[in-house]
């Protein structure tokens, strides 16, 4: 599972919310939130942040997955 995937499902299917409901609360635009979710854009170091302090998943663990999944591709 990728990190966007896990965070599809850790923030809005399994808590019954909309892309906009989680991008309000973590106080970011939606179009930025979805970007990540849907694997366009890396997940920063900010946001991993915030994401631990207001949903509590580690941000060391979701940056490190996402680190493992960059080198997986560029191994290819």
């Amino acid at each position: 599972m990728t990190v966007a995937n896990r965070l599809k499902g850790a923030l809005v299917v399994s808590r019954k919310k909309t892309v906009t409901d989680v991008a309000r609360e973590l106080r970011i635009s939606r179009p930025c939130f979805s970007n990540v979710i849907n694997g366009h854009a890396d997940l920063s170091i900010d946001l991993a942040v915030r994401i631990e302090r207001i949903f509590g998943i580690n941000a060391r663990t979701l940056l490190i997955q996402q680190l493992d999944e960059k080198l997986a591709g560029h191994k290819r």
